[in-house]
């Protein structure tokens, strides 16, 4: 029997979509059916969750694991918050801006923010607490801790200035913090990359699976 699993990109991820994927994907059991929507992710939050359902409609599914990454994961809790008849056994999100970000309140205050990035980033600039936690389903949270490298230029943005504490390149880590999730990791992982590497695929592969991370770590932070 055919397991349906729907991946949700993040911010702009639509360019790179199906691509994205490609590395979790392959090493996925064959029973598994993969579905990747796209979705304006300039676009407002609330429109992109109407986005996303009305996919989920078109292809009559009904029960699913939900994979999201970055704004991908606000979108794939609030779809399930929200349609009450879907039902998902695994939410796993990637890199969630749950409390919000300082880099969208930075960039919010920008000259002509909303055309440069979108009403989405305003959404999570706006965010004065976090969402609702999927009640329904098993939810796992994988969170970065690998820094953007001086090398490349957009950390002239990020790096130290913006983001002095411990973070995936774009989110604080106390920002990914997701208190009620049932499952927790850290990983040295870059908010930037592809989720192509052989610890994310596999923490990934291995909770959509069983609803949990093999030698879970919790309280501290792996790869410092």
């Amino acid at each position: 029997m055919s397991t349906d699993i729907v991946f949700i990109h993040g911010l702009q991820g639509e360019k790179y979509v199906p691509a994205f994927w490609d590395a979790v994907i392959a090493a996925l059991p064959a029973h598994y059916t993969a579905h990747i929507p796209t979705y304006n992710s300039h676009s407002a939050i609330e429109d992109s969750v109407t986005s996303i359902a009305h996919f989920l409609q078109q292809k009559e599914i009904q029960h699913c694991q939900c994979v999201g990454h970055s704004l991908g994961a606000l979108i794939a809790a609030q779809v399930l918050n929200t349609h009450s008849s879907l039902r998902c056994d695994h939410c796993l999100l990637i890199f969630p801006p749950w409390h919000g970000s300082r880099l969208a309140r930075c960039a919010q205050r920008l000259p002509f923010s909303s055309y440069l990035f979108g009403a989405a980033v305003n959404d999570i600039a706006r965010m004065t607490g976090s969402p609702d936690i999927p009640t329904k389903s098993t939810v796992g949270v994988i969170r970065g801790t690998q820094r953007i490298r001086w090398q490349r230029p957009e950390t002239l943005l990020t790096q130290p200035f913006l983001l002095p504490s411990a973070n995936d390149g774009f989110l604080r880590l106390e920002e990914t913090a997701v208190e009620d999730a049932d499952e927790q990791i850290y990983l040295y992982e870059n908010h930037m990359v592809f989720p192509n590497s052989k610890n994310m695929v596999n923490a990934i592969v291995q909770f959509l699976q069983q609803g949990t991370f093999r030698n879970r770590i919790k309280d501290k932070e792996e790869g410092h």
